[in-house]
């Protein structure tokens, strides 16, 4: 689930609906966690390979055919993960 800083209004919403319904397929492949001290605000960051296929005939919006490397933040608290960002680099 996304942080809804992440999320944003009914634009950002409806843009990474879009951006996800253009996958085919989407598979974690490796998360690992990064050291503290690169996490920002205390905040939990992983390296994680994802595997993408898109959709036949479908916009490319950033996933390449394959594994693609994220860098993906995450807030915890005493019931729940949700993901504050996903990048391209650490």
């Amino acid at each position: 689930m996304m942080d809804e800083n992440l999320s944003g209004n009914e634009n950002m919403q409806e843009m990474w609906k879009t951006n996800f319904s253009s996958l085919d397929k989407i598979k974690v492949v490796s998360l690992y966690p990064e050291e503290e001290q690169k996490w920002y605000d205390k905040q939990p960051l992983y390296k994680v390979t994802i595997y993408t296929i898109s959709k036949p005939g479908s916009p490319y919006y950033g996933w390449d055919e394959g594994r693609n490397t994220r860098w993906i933040t995450v807030t915890t608290n005493e019931n729940s993960r949700k993901i504050v960002s996903i990048a391209s680099g650490p």
